[in-house]
């Protein structure tokens, strides 16, 4: 590629990424987020969570000279105040209420060594066992470096004097200068949310602090949503300002929402089971890049009890899930189902002896009779809390008219000219979301109503789920040669017909949701050791005879859209019949996702270049709206159509390929029927009638030939298994020999993954 470097690549990369990403964000928040819980800094931040109650933190203020309780006005407040200001403002708080909290515990300490009119030793100190945590600006206009979306959150919450890293940051602090701009603020702490979940995989929830011109706010994201406490004025509510931008500096991981049942750094650590049990933590393999949903992540792990290590996830589960993957899991193996996960420990997580799920502080927020407002526009954020003074009452209004004016058009400069074009993309989608209807907008991850309709997921509590199942696989473009390669693709047909005679779809097949493993034994008998396909997953997977096709489940758009089945991507908001066939053509969009993305074996990626401009590339789309979606849905037909199929692979297939070029057109034939008109179709019947008896091998596969050029509602199901299987064996046994299984294979070379490859976790 010359004259295209490869820092230009990733950063052409990174714009498209972060377009994906906010695009889709800034909908997802308009339906996910509670407004004006005026609770909020009280339920999450509790005294019980303090060194000492917040009221006497603010006593102390008063004493030290920092806040006039007559005048209600911070003495060193300035209005305004920028990023720097902000910071040393909330830290030299923090240093005063060290103080407090020592003097307070002093004295405390002192009375309790007085008992019955004698002194006894103190059985306590004065030494918090938590290091002292500050604010800091230093990440506001350099980028933090484990991340590659490059973010830039004015303030973070770490342990004082630490280098500055996501993997670190407590909290998060986002300022503007005026209230009319906390939208932009809320956004903004929601991307720092994303990146602080997607690089610390044990966290549960994350809390932030917007602060605009003299209010702050107390912003918590878990898997069901965002609660914001609307903004608070700083100087009539002390309390719960103190409450939010000290209280961050000293509350415990738990109440941070760190899952101290899982302790890593970088994915490596142990983790203690609900039984005791600990296991070594040995890697990430997986994160969800998502705020709302699932929130999988997904480790190798090393139990005690097990020779090889085994997968470990965690995932967020609707509680609405009639059964949970892991029930369905115990079940197929009971069958005897092949080639899938094995279930070695499932529990639902516990935390300081509680039920680990989204739904405790909303149980605690109903306890506190508030109202939680889900979907609200700017204004209803920016406006302060109807219980201050009238005078802020008048403010709210002005907040609003200016609020109304902000989301017209105004842009907020970021520095950098990147950052500055995105903001701007950012903004534009926020704008035209909030005059979208809800039917124009496809949803995220998300549940479906009886009606067929996209059901708004923030009523949807989630629990804690954690699942370790055998074995550890690698991913499937990993393969050592094509032979390999079509034998695991064949697996994988096993499994999806396995499921389907017990009455049982998969619904998710996707790039991350196949994998290759060693297995003791093979089904398909190959001549030497292979790694086998095995399909994982299975948290869509329904049994018809209990749920039936039109079960209610979430429907996994987020992520797998390149995989998804022309008919589920055109009927997205509807109550669509999922079959067996949908889940073998999004095998089919996988095996050509491999095939365009990738150069040869071992997972060697191409440049992205090379394919930006391919049909596979087409299929991910930038949102998930309705629009979006049919765009991928049309390209897929076009892609798959009989007369173009062919051209497309030999254009913009790897070369490395080639040799299984023909059985790919003949799987094509399998998979997507020709249209028929009426006479063509009694014509198509009645041939394949006249050759359904026939009993010599050239007979029967011209029967199968013909029979799969019927309509879906005609065919024989075990028919389509039967010919994709033989398809396979035939391209097999035509393969030159440099593609074909060996006993040793030499050590994979290094990888050449991209920065695309690996931010994306294989998705465009």
């Amino acid at each position: 590629m010359p004259g295209y470097t490869r820092k230009r690549l990733d950063k052409d990369v990174r714009k498209e990424t972060h377009a994906a990403t906010d695009k889709t964000e800034h909908a997802t928040m308009r339906r996910t987020t509670s407004n004006n819980v005026h609770v909020l800094p009280k339920v999450a931040i509790p005294d019980e969570a303090l060194p000492i109650p917040a009221r006497e933190m603010v006593k102390g203020l008063i004493k030290a000279g920092l806040y006039d309780s007559d005048g209600k006005r911070w003495v060193d407040w300035k209005d305004k105040m920028d990023e720097k200001e902000l910071c040393d403002f909330f830290n030299k708080l923090a240093d005063e209420v060290d103080k407090i909290v020592q003097d307070y515990k002093s004295l405390s300490n002192a009375a309790s060594r007085v008992q019955n009119g004698e002194e006894v030793p103190s059985q306590s100190t004065n030494e918090d066992p938590r290091p002292k945590h500050r604010w800091s600006n230093a990440a506001m206009n350099k980028a933090l470096p484990d991340d590659p979306t490059l973010r830039k959150p004015d303030l973070i919450c770490t342990e004082d004097g630490a280098v500055p890293r996501w993997k670190i940051i407590d909290a998060y602090g986002e300022g503007k200068l005026s209230a009319t701009n906390a939208l932009g603020a809320s956004r903004q702490g929601r991307d720092d949310t994303r990146i602080v979940l997607r690089t610390q995989q044990n966290r549960r929830f994350v809390l932030g602090c917007i602060a605009a011109d003299n209010r702050v706010a107390l912003q918590y994201t878990d898997r069901s949503g965002t609660l914001t406490s609307g903004l608070i004025n700083v100087h009539t509510r002390p309390e719960d300002f103190i409450r939010i931008v000290v209280g961050l500096t000293l509350i415990d991981p738990y109440h941070l929402g760190y899952d101290t049942t899982l302790l890593i750094d970088d994915g490596v650590g142990k983790v203690t089971l609900g039984d005791g049990t600990v296991c070594d933590v040995l890697q990430n393999i997986y994160a969800d890049p998502s705020i709302e949903g699932r929130g999988t992540m997904c480790f190798e792990v090393k139990h005690p009890k097990r020779e090889a290590t085994c997968v470990m996830k965690d995932a967020w589960v609707d509680v609405s899930r009639a059964e949970k993957e892991a029930d369905t899991l115990k079940k197929l193996n009971e069958i005897g189902i092949t080639n899938i996960p094995k279930v070695v420990v499932s529990e639902v997580v516990h935390i300081g002896g509680h039920l680990d799920t989204t739904a405790r502080i909303r149980s605690y927020l109903e306890d506190e009779d508030c109202v939680i407002r889900v979907g609200q526009t700017l204004p209803d954020f920016s406006s302060v809390q109807p219980q201050e003074e009238e005078e802020e009452k008048e403010g709210e209004e002005e907040g609003e008219e200016e609020g109304e004016e902000e989301e017209e058009g105004e842009e907020e400069e970021e520095g950098e000219e990147e950052e500055e074009e995105e903001e701007e993309e950012g903004e534009e989608e926020g704008r035209v979301t909030q005059e979208e209807s809800d039917e124009k907008t496809a949803p995220g991850p998300s549940t479906t109503n009886g009606k067929g309709r996209c059901a708004d997921i923030t009523n949807s509590s989630r629990n804690h789920h954690r699942i370790i199942v055998e074995p550890f696989g690698k991913e499937f473009c990993k393969f050592r040669c094509l032979e390999e390669f079509l034998l695991a693709i064949k697996d994988i047909i096993s499994v999806i017909k396995q499921l389907y005679d017990n009455r049982y779809l998969h619904r998710d097949v996707s790039i991350n949701n196949v994998v290759l493993a060693e297995r003791e034994k093979d089904a398909f008998k190959a001549p030497h050791k292979r790694l086998q396909g095995i399909l994982i997953d299975f948290d869509y997977t329904i049994w018809l005879d209990r749920d039936g096709p039109n079960a209610c489940a979430e429907a996994p758009v987020t992520g797998t859209v390149p995989f998804m089945a022309v008919d589920l991507l055109k009927n997205i908001q509807k109550n669509y019949v999922h079959e067996y066939r949908h889940d073998l053509e999004s095998l089919f969009y996988v095996i050509s996702w491999i095939c365009t993305i990738h150069s040869g074996p071992y997972g060697r990626y191409r440049w992205y270049q090379e394919y930006k401009g391919s049909m596979v590339y087409l299929w991910n789309v930038l949102d998930f709206s309705k629009e979006s979606l049919n765009g991928a849905a049309v390209s897929k037909l076009g892609f798959t159509s009989e007369t173009a199929f062919e051209s497309y692979i030999k254009k913009e297939f790897h070369p490395y390929f080639a040799p299984i070029f023909d059985c790919l057109c003949e799987m094509r034939d399998c998979l997507f029927p020709p249209k028929l008109k009426p006479i063509q179709l009694q014509a198509t019947i009645a041939a394949a009638k006249g050759l359904e008896q026939s009993k010599d091998a050239e007979g029967i596969r011209n029967f199968r030939k013909m029979h799969l050029q019927l309509p879906h509602t005609e065919r024989n199901p075990n028919i389509v298994f039967e010919e994709l299987f033989q398809v396979i064996d035939d391209a097999r046994e035509t393969l030159p020999e440099e593609h074909r299984l060996k006993d040793s294979y030499p050590p994979p070379p290094s990888s050449s993954s991209t920065l695309f490859s690996i931010y994306n976790n294989n998705c465009l």
